[in-house]
């Protein structure tokens, strides 16, 4: 990332690039927005994940033709 502030946007909107630009940074992010979540907000989320995992196995199942 260049260190030129971007044209167009503004002061808040550059300093959120410049903090969360970063691997470091985006890592803080979400280890900010993990502590923040309830218990049941992370299993609603988790279980969300799970349900799409779920569905491409199915998915591939059906595409390979039940060849595994």
């Amino acid at each position: 990332m260049d260190d030129k502030p971007d044209e167009g946007l503004s002061a808040d909107d550059q300093a959120w690039r410049w903090r969360y630009g970063t691997h470091e940074g985006a890592r803080d992010f979400m280890i900010k927005r993990n502590l923040k979540l309830s218990v049941r907000e992370r299993l609603e989320e988790m279980q969300a994940l799970n349900q799409l995992s779920d569905r491409f196995a199915q998915m591939r199942a059906l595409r390979d033709g039940g060849k595994r």
